[in-house]
């Protein structure tokens, strides 16, 4: 049981999870943490190895081996693998493509999981994304769901594909 405030924000993509998470953690003075930024670095990390993603068993032992952190910075949460910042290169489209096997991948969640939850055991966090309340903080001070249409969660996926740093304009 933690014994420090942890507030959890689970629900579909684009239901809003992030931004309400960010909001809250800035106002509450909590550090903030998407966990789809972990899968993400698992992704970043095996395209740069020029690993197969959908090699569970090598994606599996990658995510093993890497050491990812959650600091603050003048710039707010940035995630560090192997102590490279990585947050910038988390929206590249293609990591956003690579990281729908490396979250499939039990290996890499039973990994990730475990790293999220001492991630939440070390202070006061707000921590988004799916499966949050129930396997990484199940005794969670607070626990939300946030939910959108459909129609608003398409819209808000169509916006941030494109304004991703490399789309084409």
């Amino acid at each position: 049981m933690t014994s420090h405030l942890t507030i959890t924000i689970d629900g579909p993509v684009a239901s809003g999870k992030s931004t309400v998470g960010r909001i809250v953690a800035q106002e509450l003075g909590c550090r903030f943490l998407d966990t789809g930024w972990m899968y993400r670095a698992v992704a970043y990390a095996g395209l740069k190895a020029e690993l197969d993603l959908n090699n569970q068993d090598k994606m599996t032992r990658l995510a093993e081996s890497l050491t990812i952190r959650l600091v603050e910075s003048e710039r707010g949460e940035r995630l560090l693998i192997d102590g490279e910042d990585v947050t910038d290169q988390l929206q590249d489209s293609q990591v956003e493509q690579g990281v729908v096997p490396v979250a499939a991948n039990r290996g890499v969640r039973r990994g990730l999981v475990r790293l999220q939850s001492s991630i939440a055991a070390e202070g006061p966090i707000v921590m988004v994304g799916r499966d949050i309340g129930t396997m990484v903080i199940p005794d969670a001070t607070i626990k939300f769901y946030l939910t959108a249409s459909p129609e608003t969660r398409a819209r808000r996926r169509y916006e941030e594909r494109k304004n991703a740093p490399d789309s084409p304009s």
